[in-house]
């Protein structure tokens, strides 16, 4: 307990082999400063963790082989963990960089900030999975991150949560082209009932596929404030961006769906319905905020669901005069439904 790991920790020994491996007699550990490279099955092994920090350590090279048939991660904690910290780190090269949590058991306040996860491996295993797996977190901070092509075959994702709960995903830059080959299937890939998600101010740069993919979710998952980049193009269309979601009804952005309208000249009681409008995702229970670019001039709008992915705009005349609303361009942004 209480104890201070320092100093840098090489090899480059045959097979099977780990760096530490750490049960759950011990917590409390701090690893600073430590070089993990070449390492074939782990770099650290926890069980049964507790209040663990690595800062400023380096992960190169943990990677099996393809004749190994597993993949090979740099940290991996199994059984109960609470309180994992892993910040400033460097991972590259590396099968899997972070393994916490076996399904079995629950861990809590778990944050990955400020590290640099750069590179795909060596290890043509094809069943390699996702770069960052965590299962069955509570209290999730995942902040200030640098990820930058690191899965080499179209397999899951940067970040797989399954089971999590409480999670931040912000202020992170996930680019997927490196040297002009997209190596990510999806950036971030939601499972099993994830909830309370928010993903906010992150650079999503080149998706191969999908910036969010695979959504089992109770709740919807708030993107908001995000930038996104394909083909070095900013994307900023609502229907652009709602395509590199697989289940767009999961997802609420605060991006709003625009088209252009203009309503005929209205006398006192008289409205006008748009045509309907295509959004993704939309479903019914769905709230709609309406508004044009100039001034309603006390004319009444409400949007409202006609059917799934699809919407309307009403305006009603009430104000005593006759209303010419001008061509306008008229924008829809949607709030999910909590079910």
């Amino acid at each position: 307990r209480d104890k201070l790991v320092t100093g840098v920790q090489t090899c480059a020994l045959p097979i099977y082999i780990s760096a530490f491996v750490v049960d759950g007699t011990a917590n409390t550990v701090r690893w600073l400063h430590c070089g993990f490279y070449g390492f074939d099955r782990y770099g650290v092994q926890l069980t049964d963790a507790m209040y663990y920090v690595f800062e400023y350590c380096t992960f190169v090279g943990i990677s099996g082989t393809l004749t190994d048939s597993w993949a090979a991660s740099a940290i991996l904690a199994t059984g109960y963990y609470n309180a994992i910290t892993v910040r400033n780190c460097r991972f590259s090269t590396v099968d899997k960089a972070i393994t916490l949590g076996s399904g079995v058991d629950e861990g809590a306040s778990v944050r990955i900030e400020d590290c640099t996860f750069e590179g795909g491996t060596t290890n043509t295993f094809a069943s390699i999975g996702s770069y960052i797996v965590l299962t069955k977190v509570r209290a999730l901070r995942i902040t200030g991150n640098y990820f930058e092509a690191v899965i080499p075959q179209a397999t899951y994702a940067a970040i797989e949560m399954d089971n999590c709960h409480a999670i931040n995903i912000s202020a992170n830059t996930f680019s997927g082209d490196f040297g002009g080959i997209d190596y990510t299937d999806t950036f971030l890939y939601f499972a099993n009932g994830c909830t309370a998600v928010t993903c906010e101010n992150n650079w999503f740069n080149e998706p191969k596929d999908y910036v969010a993919r695979n959504f089992l979710s109770t709740q919807p998952i708030k993107f908001h404030r995000n930038y996104y980049v394909k083909n070095a193009t900013p994307v900023t269309a609502y229907s652009d961006i709602m395509q590199y979601f697989s289940s767009p009804s999961d997802i609420e952005l605060d991006v709003p769906y625009s088209f252009g309208w203009n309503p005929g000249n209205l006398v006192d009681g008289a409205g006008e319905t748009s045509l309907a409008q295509t959004i993704s995702g939309l479903e019914f229970g769905d709230m709609l905020n309406v508004s044009p670019s100039s001034s309603l001039q006390g004319i009444l709008a409400q949007g409202f669901v006609v059917a799934a992915n699809t919407a309307q705009i009403r305006v009603q005349n009430e104000t005593g005069s006759t209303i010419d609303l001008s061509n306008d361009l008229w924008r829809i942004l949607v709030t999910k439904s909590i079910v």
